[in-house]
Formats: structure tokens, C-alpha cells, sequence
């Protein structure tokens, strides 16, 4: 078995990420019935400037699974940020943005940072932002979306509980 590399210096900002998170959230938009939805988050790392990433989420009432996405935190430096990310959907998209000093994470993406196969289903997203933060020991983010038919609004947010390392 392989030795754990040593943190990227780049990471120290994004480190309280590492490790498997679980819990719950909420989801509401104009368009759709509100729901809440079970979610696993995972973050690690292989000792260079990015952290791996992998999310799903899942139908509280009968486990059916709902969304998927999985990629890269890149850190090109203590506090920019690029979240490049691939969904079963047949859509990828890179997020832009910072991290403070005191760990809150701000992602961007607009439709010139979004591309979509020729299946993707419409209404299509043109743009979005996450802020994850902790909040006494726990992740917790927000997701707002805007896509084709509608402007940019609220659309998720969960609090997730540390797992595992």
C-alpha cells in the first residue's frame, strides 16, 4: 500500500474539505416539485495542486439515484479556484473562484464555461454559483442556477457531515 503524500502547499486553504461527507438537502425551482435528497460528497488528495472530487445524491423516499457529478478542485494558488467537472447528463463545465482565509469557498460558471453532447436533455444551465462554508463542524452549501427559461435563483442547498477522513 502506498504512503499518503504530503498536502500540496496550495491546498492548506481547502484542507477541512478532505473526506467523505453525508447528509441532506433541499431542492426548489419553478419548474420542478420541491424535494429533499440524501448526498455523499468526497474530496481527496495525491499530494498535487488539486483535490479529487466525486458527488451523487439520491431520493429520500426510495433511494433512486438523482444527480452525479465528479472532477477536480484545482488550486493554482492558496486562493483561486477551478472546479472542473463531468455529469452523466453529457455536461461538463469548469467553475472560477476563491477561497478565504477562513475556508468559505465562492464558485462561478457562466455558458462560455459549460458544454453540453449533442443528447443533453433542455431546459439548458447557462449559469451557476456554490458557496460551501463550514458551520460548526459541518459542510454546508448553497447552489443557485439559472437556465435557458429561467434567470438565475436558489436551487440547492444541503448540510453534510463529515463520514470519514
Amino acid at each position: 500500500m502506498a504512503a499518503v503524500p504530503a498536502l500540496h502547499p496550495n491546498l492548506q486553504n481547502v484542507k477541512h474539505l478532505l473526506g467523505t461527507w453525508k447528509g441532506k438537502g433541499r431542492g426548489v425551482y419553478p419548474t420542478i416539485q420541491a424535494f429533499d435528497y440524501g448526498e455523499e460528497v468526497r474530496f481527496w488528495h495525491s499530494g498535487r495542486p488539486f483535490l479529487f472530487y466525486s458527488q451523487k445524491t439520491w431520493n429520500l423516499q426510495n433511494g433512486n439515484p438523482l444527480h452525479a457529478e465528479t472532477g477536480f478542485l484545482r488550486v493554482p494558488s492558496p486562493t483561486k479556484l477551478e472546479l472542473v467537472l463531468a455529469q452523466p447528463s453529457g455536461v461538463s463545465s469548469i467553475e472560477e473562484g476563491t477561497v478565504s482565509e477562513d475556508g468559505v469557498i465562492s464558485l462561478s460558471c457562466n455558458s462560455n464555461k459549460i458544454v453540453r453532447s449533442e443528447t443533453a436533455k433542455h431546459p439548458w444551465v447557462e449559469e451557476y454559483t456554490r458557496v460551501f462554508r463550514m458551520v460548526d463542524g459541518k459542510l454546508e452549501y448553497v447552489l443557485n442556477m439559472g437556465t435557458e427559461n429561467q434567470p438565475m435563483q436558489h436551487h440547492l442547498q444541503a448540510t453534510l457531515e463529515k463520514d470519514s477522513e
